[in-house]
């Protein structure tokens, strides 16, 4: 009897731990379905320098931009006739890169708030700004500048995505700020519970 028992027993668990992984594979699945979202950088609202860090009228390592940006949720050659949204960014100056035809370049602490109509999300990275000669002879110590969205998007990066709210709360993803005339950035968004 013994002999009988020890085989049904081990085919027993065996079934209920193989039922119990496949299940754990499908909620995981569900779980890992991303959702593809393209924003539009529309127009400089608003960009601030604050020079605080050197107070020498020009930007160096430590210093930082913060700007406002008209944003769409649509895509195309129409998509900033209507603009949905903002984002609200930050650019603290990390480190000088060599300058290049005349533009002084900058390798930035990035981060930043979509604030969309249907939730928000944040983005943190590396970043890039660039300024060029004539932007800077215009700049104050600390106060407005007028900065375009290819000085403060001129080079491809990726970022870290966290939903903050509405229908992105719980979600988490990546994205690819594309420069371009207008900028664009893809996102993927993955639900995190």
């Amino acid at each position: 009897m013994r002999r009988c028992l020890a085989p049904l027993v081990a085919c027993s668990l065996f079934t209920v731990t193989a039922c119990s992984t496949s299940q754990g594979l499908r909620t995981g699945s569900e779980q890992g379905q991303a959702t593809a979202m393209t924003l539009t950088l529309c127009k400089v609202q608003r960009a601030l320098f604050d020079d605080s860090a050197s107070d020498d009228g020009r930007p160096t390592v430590g210093d930082s931009y913060t700007y406002t940006v008209n944003v769409s949720t649509a895509t195309g050659p129409k998509a900033c006739d209507e603009a949905t949204g903002q984002f609200f960014g930050v650019e603290e100056l990390v480190q000088e890169l060599p300058v290049d035809a005349g533009v002084s370049k900058f390798l930035t602490n990035f981060q930043g708030t979509f604030v969309l109509p249907d939730g928000n999300l944040q983005l943190r990275s590396m970043g890039f700004v660039s300024v060029k000669a004539e932007e800077m002879a215009q700049m104050n110590r600390t106060g407005p500048v007028a900065l375009g969205l290819g000085d403060l998007f001129p080079k491809q990066h990726e970022a870290s995505v966290i939903g903050q709210g509405g229908a992105y709360t719980g979600q988490i993803g990546s994205a690819v700020v594309e420069p371009g005339n207008p900028p664009v950035v893809q996102l993927k968004l993955f639900k995190r519970f």
